[in-house]
């Protein structure tokens, strides 16, 4: 995993219900467990996949000169 600190990040915030701010409040560090639980969610790793396969595609290929 890269360096946290060296990775640049965006501040976002969300609305939630009464009783998950009190669970958020309780947490000692919400932003870890939020963005663990993101991380490990299928949609995102199916998110970063399709995004690196996009970026794949747009790179070019150094032996399209030679067909």
């Amino acid at each position: 995993m890269p360096n946290i600190r060296k990775t640049p990040t965006k501040i976002i915030g969300f609305r939630v219900r009464d009783d998950m701010l009190e669970f958020f409040n309780s947490l000692e560090n919400k932003n870890d467990f939020l963005v663990g639980l993101v991380a490990d969610c299928s949609a995102f790793k199916e998110f970063k996949k399709e995004k690196a396969q996009r970026e794949l595609e747009n790179e070019p290929n150094l032996f399209d000169d030679f067909k």
